[in-house]
């Protein structure tokens, strides 16, 4: 009797078995290279080219909040007829400021990240070989795919994608090397059933990462994505910005002279 293994039906379930591993593979890889590899890159590239000079209006606005609260402590104190304490009035902004300050400092953090993070990207054709071997990498040690790993196996696989997540592409040579005459395991099923239930897991699995990749390209950066690629919108944007740092300027000039004019008062 033809054994399960030859038989048309059992070969037939296998293609279609390895094809939708395969696929989920593909989106897999696909959806960690946007988290680890798109973000990052198309985030750097936000900071640099909207990031600095939405820190430049960030510091306007800040100092514009800081002459009206300077302005009003004045205006109390020339109610109440005293004289204000300069020393106590400085020390009560920059206590009304910290939370500006606090957010400056960090996008001041964020842009200069930013341009570490640029003048580090890799080159087209090591981009590539990145993801090509980490591609072949994870057909062989991905636990998805490879649900009975060795304990060899699953420690090579963190490697793996440790050194895919920062970019060491010698980490994942190391690691082919090592598997230089390792195959993909080949699955071995007793029934028609026990693939038909593995078809259908993976399935699942197809639609999850899908949906998981469609919201995440709805989020920041990926919605800029298209709008950092076109230098017009770029350019329109910073004109956008400068005319607000523009408008608080004048705001700026104008509280400068109501606070002379207070202090004359005084």
């Amino acid at each position: 009797m033809q054994s399960l293994d030859f038989t048309p039906e059992y070969r037939k379930m296998l293609e279609k078995l390895n094809v939708v591993r395969e696929l989920y593979l593909n989106l897999l890889l696909q959806y960690n290279d946007l988290l680890q590899v798109v973000r990052p890159n198309l985030t750097a590239i936000y900071l640099i080219k909207i990031g600095e000079k939405q820190l430049q209006l960030l510091e306007k606005q800040a100092k514009v909040a800081a002459l009206k609260y300077k302005m009003e402590l004045l205006q109390a104190a020339l109610n109440r007829k005293e004289k204000p304490d300069p020393a106590a009035i400085e020390a009560d902004i920059a206590m009304k400021m910290a939370a500006y300050k606090q957010q400056i400092e960090e996008q001041a953090a964020q842009i200069e990240e930013a341009h570490q993070h640029t003048s580090h990207l890799m080159s087209a054709a090591e981009s590539t070989e990145l993801k090509k071997t980490y591609y072949n990498l994870a057909k062989k040690l991905h636990p998805d795919v490879n649900p009975e790993q060795t304990e060899k196996e699953k420690s090579l696989w963190l490697i793996v994608a440790q050194a895919y997540e920062i970019g060491d592409l010698e980490s994942l040579k190391n690691v082919s090397a090592v598997l230089s005459d390792t195959t993909v395991r080949v699955m071995e099923y007793s029934s028609l059933y026990i693939m038909q239930n593995e078809i259908e897991k993976y399935e699942k699995r197809l639609s999850n990462i899908t949906q998981k990749t469609n919201l995440l390209k709805k989020e920041f950066p990926f919605t800029f994505e298209e709008k950092l690629a076109d230098d017009d919108w770029v350019k329109a944007e910073a004109t956008r910005i400068d005319s607000e740092i523009g408008m608080l300027k004048e705001t700026e000039d104008k509280l400068e002279i109501y606070i002379e004019m207070i202090l004359e008062a005084l």
